[in-house]
């Protein structure tokens, strides 16, 4: 059973909000929905420090609700910053935000205009089955790891399983990608992030498989390498799917885990429950860190309850609650 939503949002901590809109809004050309300025000493507890203000804004695809980005600043005082991590291999310990898109081409051309640092160019990659992947990777301004894809099923097959989505033109409009189709996680240990997002946050697992060789292991920098991938999500959403990647076959750099804080240049998923107590309990006694345990705030549209822990990988996971006014 379900005990949160799907991804609610991708939250990145920013060092500069207008860096990122160039990224997301102008070349993504994901909409502005909402910006807004948060501030006090309980907003402050929740990423670590005694007093400080953040600049929000959120971006959407599609008109959705749902698996949203959220750039969020801090600023007076601002948090230490999250090393970059490097831009030559995907590492244990990184999410990686994917995109349906079928504008790569088009992205790929303005992102290498504006100076940004590509991990895969565009490149086709073949499925074993008769279908490919048109991909490409590249770091936003805070080094988190973003993957743009398109897949073509073999003719006359529709694509059914969890990790592309129904393919067909974008809506109109302008955007230039989907919401976010998929967090991947790339776990270090299958068995123990199951144990947060299957058996405590209820989340669904809807696809298993193995896949790899030479030429995905080149396209990650991982050199010849096989991946287990488990897929879930929450509400049967199409969107805000959480991916486990853990390579279990050939090198697996990682990534040091992080600080129990909030960091400049972080990423962080974001969940909404209606069990936001219980599952701080559960998760307190599987052995998680918490960034923030359970706090209250209220503002002019309800009342919020927020966790934010690190799963087993060092990512950090929001945990909202919320009761409108």
């Amino acid at each position: 059973m379900n005990r949160t939503g799907p991804l609610e949002r991708a939250s990145i901590f920013v060092r500069d909000t207008d860096r990122s809109l160039v990224f997301y809004r102008d070349i993504l050309r994901m909409d502005v929905v909402e910006t807004r300025d948060l501030e006090g000493p309980v907003i402050a507890s929740m990423v670590g420090l005694d007093d400080c203000k953040i600049r929000v804004t959120y971006l959407t695809s599609e008109d959705s609700v749902r698996a949203r980005i959220g750039l969020f600043e801090i600023f007076n005082p601002r948090p230490p910053e999250l090393p970059r991590p490097p831009t030559t291999s995907l590492n244990a310990g990184q999410p990686v935000l994917v995109f349906d898109s079928p504008f790569i081409a088009d992205i790929h051309r303005d992102l290498k205009t504006a100076g940004f640092t590509f991990l895969l160019e565009p490149h086709e990659l073949a499925d074993g089955e008769g279908g490919h992947f048109n991909e490409m990777i590249v770091f936003d301004p805070d080094g988190v790891a973003v993957d743009v894809l398109r897949y073509t099923p073999p003719p006359g097959k529709e694509v059914t399983d969890a990790a592309n989505r129904t393919q067909g033109e974008m809506p109109s409009g302008t955007n230039r990608t989907s919401p976010v189709m998929r967090v991947s996680l790339l776990v270090r240990d299958t068995a123990r992030s199951l144990a947060v997002y299957r058996d405590v946050l209820g989340m669904t697992v809807i696809d298993e498989r193995t896949f790899g060789g030479p030429e995905i292991g080149k396209a990650l920098g991982l050199g010849d390498c096989e991946f287990r991938a488990t897929y879930l999500t929450a509400e049967d959403s199409s969107v805000g799917v959480v991916g486990l990647m853990e390579v279990v076959r050939g090198t697996r750099p990682e990534l040091p885990a992080p600080a129990p804080r909030i960091h400049r240049g972080q990423p962080a998923m974001v969940f909404s429950t209606n069990e936001n107590h219980a599952l701080f309990a559960e998760l307190k006694k599987a052995g998680m860190s918490f960034i923030c345990e359970p706090v209250d705030f209220t503002s002019s549209r309800g009342t919020y309850i927020e966790a934010i822990f690190l799963d087993p990988d060092g990512i950090p996971v929001s945990l909202i609650q919320f009761s409108p006014a």
